[in-house]
């Protein structure tokens, strides 16, 4: 998941500083001083996009397409439109007007059909590597997994997990290639009783 730094607003278009889409996995960015573009690469599905300041005209692939507002240079940065990006190179990208958050991600093909997979434990071992996303302010550290952290499923279902580490619960749901977290809350593992 990335999160936008000081987005702003063109024609009720959401643009980026283009360092925020450098945050997504899978995505490499460049820049050419000289022609003032943006080259967008994804390492993944090794599709390609380039978008030039000041241009309506974008290439996704060497196919030409109309971008809708033209990315700009703001305070020596260079902003582009942040959904064109997303959905030109299959990433989601939605709008959380709750939060008023701008969030994006890009889960694997490869993880998405291993989730996809009849087979139980493939599929609930890709559904823990999704992008884990939270709107809210998090109680426990985002260290996942590895030397501690322990995963419930509900019985034969792959779609949603509670995951305990340090004593913090999250409850996630798989909700369109990410695991969205709906809560989380403090638990007391202690079996002391008083």
């Amino acid at each position: 998941m990335a999160n936008g730094q000081n987005p702003i607003v063109i024609d009720n278009v959401t643009l980026v500083p283009i360092r925020t889409v450098s945050l997504i996995p899978n995505l490499k960015v460049d820049w050419d001083n000289k022609s003032k573009t943006v080259m967008v690469t994804d390492s993944d599905t090794k599709n390609k996009l380039n978008l030039t300041v000041s241009s309506n005209s974008a290439y996704v692939n060497d196919k030409k397409v109309s971008v809708g507002v033209n990315p700009t240079v703001k305070e020596g940065a260079v902003y582009v439109p942040f959904r064109f990006i997303g959905e030109a190179l299959n990433a989601k990208v939605m709008w959380q007007p709750d939060s008023k958050t701008v969030v994006t991600y890009k889960p694997s093909q490869t993880l998405l059909q291993r989730y996809a997979s009849n087979k139980l434990e493939e599929s609930r071992n890709a559904a823990i590597q999704l992008p884990r996303i939270s709107l809210h302010e998090e109680l426990a550290s985002t260290e996942e997994g590895g030397d501690g952290g322990t995963y419930y499923f509900p019985n034969k279902k792959s779609n949603n997990f509670i995951y305990v580490y340090r004593e913090i619960a999250q409850y996630a749901v798989v909700i369109d290639g990410a695991a969205w977290v709906k809560w989380e809350g403090q638990i007391n593992q202690s079996s002391q009783e008083k």
